[in-house]
């Protein structure tokens, strides 16, 4: 399971404010392979994250295709 603490920590450092508020899960069903958050913040910033499902095998791999889908899409 991911560890909720360094996500949060890392996100407010991100989004330059000292506590998350919430998390909301964004999207009606899980995905394939990740879940995705919005986090709220106490300066009024809202940061999404990407969090991989454990049980998709090569999970690098799988993001290295998302990542050249989104050049590929930004890139058109």
């Amino acid at each position: 399971p991911p560890n909720v603490d360094a996500l949060q920590n890392i996100a407010c450092r991100a989004a330059g404010a000292k506590r998350c508020l919430s998390w909301e899960k964004i999207g009606e069903g899980d995905g394939v392979s990740n879940r995705v958050f919005l986090l709220r913040f106490d300066n009024d910033a809202k940061v999404a994250i990407r969090v991989p499902c454990p049980i998709v095998p090569h999970v690098e791999k799988t993001i290295a295709s998302e990542v050249a889908t989104m050049c590929y899409v930004r890139d058109r």
